[in-house]
């Protein structure tokens, strides 16, 4: 009874502080407490922000990956929200502790004040999107896989769902810098990730640059055969395409190697590990090639 009365009173001064206070499964992303009560069900941490599916800029798995606090805002029914999120270790588990504070009427706001509620909401939407968005190629970044992957892979082993990732390298990408230059080299990538955007199922699947001319593709509810047919349309779109640069024009190919969730590979680190691995024996076999 004193150590729930001293978490209760713990609780209490959060409260005076903070507009909520809960501490949240970051993979799972469920509300395990909410204001020194445990939930009754599995209520989903981004509902909070008025959302049917996780945040693109998802600080507590930050938090919980980086093992450091974490603060973004957020705009919610015409409110101001400033959202921290900090891991606690609980019961040999480490979850993390967001509180969450309407600063609507603080003097920090006064330096938006002209702003439009409409331009306000699409200023604090488009600060919380551009830190996972690769700024060249304007697809998902590395920071981005680190933090959904290991989301999708829980969700797809607690629903008994198949899950696979293909990664793509770009042949002979060094020799397209060292002949033409590394702007037009850009450009490349730029049209490159385009290309796999329009040819990926948008809702269910999505594109991360994972460094330098690589790039993962996730694909959920897919089996290792589905992600090779899906990769083997995505390969032959871009080899049959022409990348025109006012008077130079470029045929491109590239390789892939896909791996899927199995009993041993059951995490982020195994699956991202097996499909490099499959990716450099595409690359063996004479590049323009897939390897599962």
């Amino acid at each position: 009874m004193i150590k729930n009365s001293k978490k209760l009173l713990e609780f209490k001064y959060l409260n005076q502080l903070f507009h909520r206070v809960r501490i949240v499964d970051p993979i799972k992303k469920i509300v395990i407490e909410e204001n020194g009560e445990k939930t009754t069900e599995n209520k989903k941490c981004f509902h909070l922000c008025n959302r049917d599916t996780i945040c693109e800029n998802c600080i507590s798995i930050r938090a919980y990956n980086e093992n450091t606090s974490v603060m973004k805002f957020e705009y919610i029914d015409n409110n101001i929200y400033m959202i921290m999120a900090t891991p606690v270790n609980k019961q040999e588990s480490t979850y993390v502790i967001e509180t969450i504070r309407d600063i609507s009427d603080c003097k920090i706001v006064d330096l938006v004040e002209d702003k439009t509620v409409s331009e306000l909401k699409k200023t604090l939407s488009e600060i919380n999107r551009l830190i996972v968005i690769d700024e060249l190629t304007k697809c998902y970044n590395r920071r981005y896989i680190n933090e959904k992957l290991p989301i999708d892979i829980e969700s797809a082993k607690a629903n008994k769902l198949p899950l696979s990732i293909a990664m793509i390298d770009i042949d002979y990408f060094k020799l397209i810098n060292d002949k033409y230059g590394h702007l037009l080299g850009d450009l490349v990538l730029k049209d490159i990730t385009n290309v796999i955007k329009n040819n990926i199922r948008g809702k269910s699947d999505w594109i991360a640059r994972y460094g330098g001319e690589e790039f993962l593709i996730l694909f959920n509810d897919t089996s290792k055969e589905d992600a090779y047919n899906l990769s083997k349309r995505i390969k032959s779109v871009v080899e049959n395409s022409i990348f025109k640069y006012d008077d130079i024009e470029i045929n491109i190919t590239i390789s892939i190697g896909i791996a899927s969730l199995t009993s041993e590979i059951d995490d982020m680190d195994k699956l991202i590990r097996k499909a490099d691995e499959k990716l450099y024996k595409a690359k063996r076999s004479g590049r323009n090639y897939i390897s599962k």
